[in-house]
């Protein structure tokens, strides 16, 4: 169910980022993470909520979304007008040691698949061919949307 419009869903949305902090919070003391950044100043703040230091020296910028209006998944459309891969695009550039999330309840079942097909290649060019090249026509579709708006090229896997 989507949150009300107006000043009541700034609340429950910003209900949901604390609760994420809260956890991240408890991460740290599990000495799982190092640190959080609530909020950060000028580009690192740019698309992201939360910064959450590893122990790797890698850090990852979250962006919390508790609902997508009216919509019960993630899609690219819904993910590209808000500005997310724009901004993750942005962050990863900054660093090589940055890495990006989206942080919701809602399923963003594309790019989850996107990721773990991803995990499973040892060369581009067999990830291409073999991972996307024989999806479904939306995946395929969603992937090059992913490609464009990230300023990736996935015909240089070949």
């Amino acid at each position: 169910m989507p949150y009300e419009i107006g000043g009541r869903a700034d609340k429950l949305g910003n209900r949901f980022e604390v609760r994420w902090v809260i956890y991240q919070l408890m991460e740290i003391l599990e000495e799982k993470i190092d640190y959080v950044i609530l909020d950060a100043l000028g580009d690192d703040e740019r698309g992201i909520d939360v910064w959450v230091g590893k122990p790797n020296n890698t850090k990852e910028g979250q962006q919390c979304k508790g609902r997508n209006g009216s919509k019960e998944i993630w899609d690219f459309a819904s993910v590209n007008s808000k500005g997310i891969f724009k901004n993750w695009k942005h962050q990863l550039d900054a660093d090589q040691l940055n890495k990006v999330s989206l942080v919701s309840p809602l399923a963003f079942t594309n790019l989850e698949d996107l990721i773990e097909r991803a995990k499973t290649n040892e060369s581009p060019m067999d990830f291409y061919n073999n991972q996307i090249l024989s999806s479904s026509k939306d995946f395929i579709k969603f992937f090059k949307n992913f490609c464009n708006s990230m300023d990736l090229n996935p015909d240089n896997a070949q």
